[in-house]
C-alpha cells in the first residue's frame, strides 16, 4: 500500500490581542503519508495541539483549501484536526515548488480578530509509479549491404514522468532479442542520455538474411521496485552488389559509312547474379578513346544490354578503323565483407574488397563514301567600287575533293545573287560582274553584297559544297541630295511663320551632306532660306503672297559640288481660320470622283462663259446670278465705257422675267429652259481690251454663285461621300465655308455682290492657282 509522508511545520507568532492577553505556547507535531496512499479518506493528517482560550477559532487558507485544486484539505476550526480529502498524485500536482505547498493558519479571537499567523509547508514526496514510455512502438530502418561495422544505425529514446534526475526516472537499455540469429553479425547497443543507438559488428549478409527483428527494453532504477517497457527495432537490409556483371557476348557489324549517325554499332550482353532491378544488378558502360565524342553507349533497362551507337558522323578521310575500350561495371560498386575473427571488444576482424570495372576492346571499321567538295575558303572577302563595269573579274573561288575513288572533276554554279549582279564560271568558279554594283540598293546590307556558290561533283549520288562571296562594295558619288519634305504649311501671320526643311543623300560621306540650299525662279524674291549651309534650314517669307498653293524650286548641292533641283510645294493661309493649311488637301482626298467632277465641271463652264461673254461688245450687262433652283435671276446694269453687243445664243442660258422694279436693279432672269436664250452685256469691254475697275469687282463676285450653288446642290442631294478607311469625322474648310457663309443670307442685298472680289480672289487662289498671265490678256 502507498504511503506518503506530510510534515507539518507550525511557526508560533505571538501577538498581543490587549495589554492583558497572554502569549501561548504552541506544539509542532510531524506527521507522515505516502503519495497515492490506500486508505480510507478523508484522511486525518494530524491534529495542531494548543491551549487556546475558550472561544479561538483556527482558519486555514492556501494552495489546496481556498486555491487551486480546491479541496484537497480540510481544518477543524475548534479542534485542530487537518484532514486529506483524497489521492495525491506527484506528476498532477502542478502547485508544487520543490515538492511542496506552503498554506497559512490563522488563530481568531472571539472579537474577530487575527490574533495569530502561521506560515504552514506540506511536502510531498515522489514514488515510482510510472513506467519509461518509448517515443515510437516499432523502430524501422534500411541499410545497405556493404555498410561498414559499427555504423549507427538507427536511435530510439524513452522518458519517465516520474520526478526527474531521480532512481523513478532514470533508464536502462538493453536488447533482449535479435531475429533471426546468425553467425555473421552481432547487435549491440549503445545508452546516450535518454537515448540509445544500436550499431553492429560484422558483415551484413543479403543473401543471408534481408531482414533483422530487435526487442529493445527501456528500465528505470526505481525502488524498491523497477518498471520497464520495450519496443521493436526492424533492420531491412539491401542487397550490397555481391556478383560482377559478366559479358556473355555482343551482335551486331561494328561497320558504318562515313558520315553516317544514329545507327547501332553493337549490343553488348552481360549476365549478373544479384536482384534484378536493383542497383546492384542495373549495368552502366563508360567508353574510352573516343577523343571526338563520335560514339555514345547507353544500358537498355530491360536486358542490362549497352547499346553502341554513331552519334557524330566518322570520315573515312581520318581512318578507316577506329578503336574503343568500354568499361562495365554496377551502379553500386562492388563490395565483398567477409568475418575472419569475433573479439569480445571492439570491431571484428573482417575481409573488404571493392573490384575494378571489367573491361573489352571493340573495332569499329569506317566504310568510305562519296565525300562533297569543300572550298579551300570558305568564306572569301573582296573590296570594289560600285558602278564597275560588266565583266569586271571579282574573285575565285576554288573547291577540292578529298575522296581517294571519286572524281574532282567540279561543275560550279550560283546558289544565291539577290541582286543578279554575278556570273560564276561553270568550270573556273571565277566571278565577275553582270550588273551595276549599287551601295545604295536594299540588297545591300552595311555596305556589303552576299553572293553563294555551290560546287558540284559528278559522284553517285552527286554530293555539293557551298561557298561564299562577301563583296564590300566601296561608295561613289552616284547619288544626288533629295529634300525630305515635298510639302509644307505656312501661316499668313505677323511676321510670318518660319517652317523648317531638309535633305538627304544616299551616298556617304565625303559624298553627302551637309548640303547647300539655294531657291530658284520667283521664288527668290518672296523666299528666303537660313541657313543656307546644313542638313536642315529655315524657309520663310520675305514679302507678301496670296493665300494658297506655290511652287518653288530649290538647287540643293552636296559636298563635292554636284546638285539637284528640288521641287518644293508650299500652301499659304490664314491659320486662325484653318489652323493647318495643308488640310484642305487631306479633306478634299474624301471627296468621291463623281463630286470632284461636278465641281471641276462647274467651274470650267463657269470660265467658258465668261470668255463667250467677252469675246463681244455689249450694250447692256446683265449676269445671271443663280442662288437656288427656286429662286430668281438677279439682273444688274452697270454703266461704264464701251460698246454694244449681242451675245450669242447659248443653250445653257435660261431667260428670265421683269424682276420687282421695289429694288430697282432692272430686268430679271427666271429658270426657264430656252435655246434660243441671249442677254445684252453692255460695258464689258473698255477700248484697250481690259475690264474697267467695276467690271473686275462685278466680274469677281460671280465667283460665288457658282461655288455656292455647287455647295448646296452637293448638300440637297442624296449624295454622301463613302468612307472606304476611317480615319476620324470628315474635315471641312474653314476658308471655303466662310465665303459661303459668313453672311447672314437674311440680311443679304444683291449691292453686297459687288463687294465680293476679295474673296472671290481667294477662292480662285484655292481652286485653281494660275500662272502669270500673257501680257495683253483679258486676265492681266
Amino acid at each position: 500500500m502507498k504511503s506518503a509522508v506530510i510534515i507539518l511545520l507550525v511557526t508560533l507568532q505571538l501577538a498581543a490581542e490587549s495589554r492583558t492577553r497572554r502569549k501561548r505556547a504552541w506544539i509542532i507535531n510531524t506527521f507522515t503519508i505516502e503519495e497515492e496512499h490506500q486508505g480510507t479518506y478523508p484522511y486525518l493528517l494530524g491534529t495542531i495541539s494548543d491551549d487556546t482560550e475558550h472561544g479561538d477559532v483556527l482558519r486555514l487558507t492556501g494552495p489546496g483549501v481556498t486555491e487551486e485544486p480546491i479541496g484537497l484539505f480540510t481544518l477543524n476550526s475548534r479542534t485542530g484536526d487537518i484532514y486529506v480529502n483524497k489521492r495525491l498524485d506527484y506528476e498532477r500536482l502542478t502547485i508544487l515548488k520543490n515538492d511542496t505547498m506552503s498554506l497559512i493558519l490563522e488563530v481568531i479571537t472571539q472579537s474577530g480578530v487575527v490574533n495569530q499567523r502561521l506560515a504552514v509547508a506540506i511536502q510531498v514526496e515522489d514514488i515510482n509509479d510510472n513506467p519509461p514510455q518509448f517515443s515510437r512502438g516499432v523502430y524501422k530502418t534500411s541499410v545497405e549491404g556493404s555498410t561498414a561495422q559499427e555504423t549507427a544505425l538507427v536511435m530510439v529514446e524513452a522518458t519517465d514522468k516520474d520526478k526527474p534526475e531521480t532512481s523513478n526516472s532514470m533508464l536502462d537499455f538493453r536488447i533482449i532479442s535479435v531475429t533471426p540469429s546468425t553467425d555473421n553479425v552481432e547487435f549491440f547497443i549503445q545508452q546516450r542520455g535518454d537515448n540509445a543507438v544500436i550499431s553492429f559488428k560484422g558483415c551484413l549478409y543479403y543473401e543471408k538474411v534481408t531482414e533483422y527483428t530487435i526487442l529493445v527494453e527501456a528500465k528505470d532504477r526505481g525502488e524498491p521496485v523497477q518498471l520497464s517497457s520495450s519496443s521493436t527495432v526492424i533492420i531491412h537490409i539491401k542487397d550490397k552488389n555481391n556478383y560482377m556483371p559478366v559479358l556473355t557476348g555482343c551482335t551486331g557489324a561494328g561497320r558504318v559509312e562515313e558520315r553516317e549517325s544514329g545507327m547501332t554499332l553493337f549490343r553488348i550482353h552481360v549476365t549478373d547474379k544479384d536482384t534484378e532491378g536493383t542497383a546492384a544488378w542495373r549495368v552502366k558502360y563508360t567508353i574510352k578513346g573516343d577523343k571526338q565524342a563520335n560514339f555514345q553507349i547507353e544500358t537498355d533497362p530491360k536486358n542490362n544490354d549497352g547499346v553502341l551507337t554513331v552519334i557524330k558522323p566518322l570520315d573515312y578521310e581520318e581512318g578507316s578503323e577506329r578503336r574503343l575500350s568500354i568499361s562495365v561495371e554496377n551502379e553500386r560498386p562492388y563490395v565483398f565483407c567477409q568475418v575472419t575473427r569475433k573479439t569480445s571488444t571492439g570491431p571484428w576482424e573482417v575481409i573488404e574488397s571493392v573490384a575494378s570495372p571489367l573491361s573489352e576492346n571493340f573495332t569499329i571499321v569506317v566504310e568510305d563514301a562519296n565525300d562533297p567538295p569543300a572550298f579551300t575558303e570558305r568564306v572569301k572577302e573582296v573590296r570594289v567600287e560600285e558602278n564597275k563595269e560588266i565583266g569586271y573579274p571579282l574573285g575565285r573561288l576554288f573547291a577540292e575533293d578529298r575522296d581517294r575513288f571519286f572524281s574532282s572533276d567540279f561543275v560550279y554554279m550560283k546558289a544565291a545573287d539577290p541582286g543578279g549582279w554575278v556570273n560564276v564560271d561553270p568550270k573556273t568558279c571565277q566571278i565577275t560582274t553582270a550588273g551595276t554594283l549599287d551601295r545604295e540598293s536594299h540588297h545591300v546590307v552595311n555596305n556589303t553584297y552576299t553572293v553563294t556558290v555551290h560546287a558540284v561533283d559528278k559522284g553517285k549520288p552527286p554530293l555539293t559544297g557551298t561557298g561564299t562571296l562577301i563583296i564590300h562594295i566601296m561608295d561613289q558619288n552616284d547619288e544626288l541630295p533629295q529634300l525630305r519634305e515635298t510639302a509644307l504649311s505656312v501661316c499668313l501671320s505677323v511676321p510670318p511663320s518660319v517652317v523648317t526643311l531638309s535633305a538627304f543623300d544616299l551616298d556617304e560621306h565625303p559624298f553627302s551632306g551637309p548640303f547647300q540650299f539655294e531657291l530658284q525662279g520667283e521664288g527668290r524674291g518672296k523666299w528666303t532660306v537660313s541657313p543656307t549651309h546644313g542638313t536642315a534650314v529655315n524657309l520663310s517669307l520675305m514679302s507678301r503672297v496670296h493665300t494658297g498653293l506655290h511652287q518653288l524650286q530649290l538647287k540643293v548641292y552636296d559636298l563635292q559640288g554636284r546638285f539637284s533641283l528640288q521641287k518644293l510645294s508650299v500652301a499659304t493661309c490664314n491659320c486662325s481660320v484653318t489652323p493647318n493649311c495643308l488640310i484642305r488637301a487631306s479633306t478634299g482626298t474624301r471627296a468621291s470622283g463623281n463630286a470632284m467632277a461636278i465641281m471641276f465641271f462647274s467651274t470650267f463652264l463657269l470660265l467658258g462663259l465668261l470668255l463667250m461673254s467677252v469675246s463681244v461688245t455689249c450694250k447692256t450687262r446683265t449676269f445671271l446670278m443663280m442662288e437656288d433652283p427656286k429662286e430668281s435671276w438677279l439682273s444688274f446694269n452697270v454703266e461704264a465705257l464701251g460698246t454694244d453687243c449681242q451675245v450669242p445664243s447659248l443653250p445653257l442660258l435660261i431667260q428670265t422675267d421683269n424682276l420687282s422694279k421695289e429694288k430697282g436693279l432692272g430686268q430679271a432672269i427666271q429658270m426657264k429652259e430656252n435655246p434660243d436664250f441671249s442677254f445684252p452685256i453692255k460695258n464689258c469691254i473698255s477700248t484697250n481690251g481690259h475690264f474697267c475697275q467695276e467690271d473686275e469687282a462685278l466680274w469677281s463676285s460671280l465667283g460665288k454663285v457658282p461655288w455656292c450653288s455647287l455647295t448646296r446642290s452637293l448638300e440637297q442631294s442624296d449624295y454622301r461621300p463613302k468612307v472606304y478607311a476611317y480615319e476620324g469625322k470628315l474635315g471641312t474648310d474653314a476658308e471655303l465655308d466662310s465665303i459661303c457663309h459668313d453672311e447672314d443670307e437674311a440680311d443679304f442685298s444683291p449691292h453686297d455682290l459687288l463687294q465680293l472680289d476679295r474673296k472671290f480672289t481667294r477662292l480662285a487662289n484655292i481652286l485653281i492657282p494660275q500662272p502669270a498671265p500673257h501680257k495683253g490678256s483679258w486676265l492681266a
